[in-house]
């Protein structure tokens, strides 16, 4: 089988690698990697400018889930911090069918649960550090991205219903275009209350579901 070919080199380094799906959060863990934190807290860092970055697919509403290799010791702990559904939910609630919005089909916010437990368990940085860049973007705005102005856009009636919603990601009554800057200052607000404290949460491994 003939080998794949790609004019994009492979990536070597001494002192870490991160990837993601945005700029931003790619170079707030490297920011980390190269201020002397180690991966964990690099990991927390691009995961939280991502919820600022890309609000449609991942947000501090949402959940967590990682598996942390320590090379030294060979052991391997993996984390499922996600909401589960309230105790109380039932079929005959949804009528036939489950809503695509709604508290119907909200879960339990797992994922700052589970960057407490990393950072808890693993990380070298204070909630503070590994939340700078991602309070900066939600505070000072980041250009929006081609991807994020079509989703805004395309659920703009949606968002509508919702004033909250509306004011944070169409502060002009109108989804942003590409390149413009996106400031969402509640979010901003959110994640400096995090870190202010020394730990996200009061927890442990177990709080976040860690097996």
């Amino acid at each position: 089988m003939p080998t794949a070919f790609t004019t994009r080199s492979a990536v070597h380094g001494r002192r870490g690698v991160i990837g993601t799906s945005n700029y931003l959060a790619t170079e707030s863990g490297m920011r980390i990697l190269r201020a002397g934190g180690n991966c964990v807290d690099a990991i927390i860092s691009a995961a939280a400018v991502l919820n600022v970055v890309e609000p449609v697919a991942s947000h501090v509403g949402g959940d967590t889930f990682a598996i942390h290799f320590d090379a030294a010791t060979g052991v391997a702990r993996a984390i499922n911090s996600s909401g589960v559904a309230p105790a109380g939910l039932h079929a005959g609630l949804f009528d036939g069918a489950i809503p695509q919005r709604g508290f119907l089909v909200s879960t339990v916010p797992g994922q700052v649960a589970g960057w407490d437990a990393l950072l808890s368990a693993h990380g070298t940085m204070s909630p503070a550090e590994v939340l700078a860049d991602a309070i900066y973007y939600a505070t000072e705005g980041f250009p929006v991205s081609r991807t994020l102005a079509g989703a805004i856009d395309a659920n703009a009636s949606v968002l509508t219903q919702f004033p909250s919603s509306a004011t944070a990601f169409m502060p002009d009554g109108r989804p942003p275009a590409e390149g413009e800057l996106l400031r969402q200052t509640d979010l901003a607000a959110t994640l400096t209350r995090r870190a202010s404290h020394h730990r996200f949460l009061a927890g442990e491994w177990r709080s976040a579901g860690c097996r």
